[in-house]
């Protein structure tokens, strides 16, 4: 799985579509542009998965655009405008530890964190895709107790908030740590990043996908987050787009050659147009 192939029009690989597809795509495209005037720059790293510290050290350093950051880690035919923050909180429920055997001379803390867990999920309506652009929650850790005998004196849930707006932070820490009554601590991982889907280099950009790709794009939001969420600080707009493929980190991998193709042909046609030095 980690030597790529070709089969079906397909090219098939670990990483090909999440997202060594799109470094050959920008790389190709860098390539075609050498001999142009263009002012554009790429961004290659390998630590996106883990928070995408290389980015922002990047950023950081002066790597910057001042028009607009087109980052290649979406879906194939979309467009995304917006993605969701990520805040991480853990719930600490502390009780008294005592012998299993007496129950009645314990004051369980599972059964405190469990209680305190039950009033925070109606905070979270459920969701019914496909209107998914909602602030959501999931348990995700539990830890508590040493031994099967003893009632525990303290329990401890992880909860993965994903949040659609800054200000949605603070407001969700506070309703979660008062209807819960219990301890809360964490912090936000990942600010959301929202371009409105009318700005104009956005509407741009979608005409000339359509027009060069020949296919229908899907301007829409991502629950999920990449390293766009460093680029906020440069107050441009930012999207996020990718190419088709499908099975990415699984054994099945794979981008559609004709797809990534036509996409170094419409983004070396966009960048010597859109990014020519004045």
């Amino acid at each position: 799985q980690f030597e790529l192939r070709e089969h079906d029009g397909l090219l098939i690989g670990r990483g090909s579509d999440d997202c060594l597809g799109n470094c050959a795509l920008l790389a190709n495209a860098l390539i075609r542009l050498r001999d142009q005037a263009v002012s554009v720059g790429v961004i290659f790293t390998a630590d996106e998965e883990i928070g995408g510290r290389s980015t922002l050290g990047m950023v950081e350093r002066g790597y910057a655009a001042d028009q607009a950051v087109l980052v290649f880690d979406g879906k194939g035919y979309t467009l995304v405008h917006a993605q969701k923050g990520i805040m991480t909180l853990k719930l600490i429920a502390h009780g008294r530890a005592g012998h299993a055997a007496e129950p009645w001379l314990s004051d369980n803390a599972i059964d405190r964190l469990l209680a305190g867990y039950q009033k925070v999920r109606p905070l979270f309506p459920p969701v019914a895709p496909p209107e998914e652009w909602h602030n959501t929650m999931a348990a995700t850790l539990l830890h508590s107790g040493t031994v099967t005998n003893r009632i525990p004196d303290i329990a401890e849930m992880t909860l993965n908030i994903r949040f659609i707006a800054d200000a949605e932070a603070d407001r969700l820490r506070q309703a979660i740590q008062e209807a819960s009554g219990l301890e809360v601590e964490g912090a936000v991982e990942c600010w959301p990043l929202n371009l409105a889907a009318n700005d104009p280099i956005l509407l741009q950009l979608h005409r000339s996908m359509e027009a060069g790709l020949g296919h229908a794009i899907e301007i829409r939001h991502l629950n999920g987050a990449t390293d766009a969420r460093h680029f906020r600080s440069m107050q441009v707009p930012i999207a996020i787009l990718g190419l088709p493929g499908h099975g990415g980190h699984g054994p099945h991998e794979a981008i559609e050659a004709a797809g990534l193709a036509a996409y170094e042909n419409w983004l070396h046609n966009y960048l010597a147009t859109e990014a020519a030095a004045p």
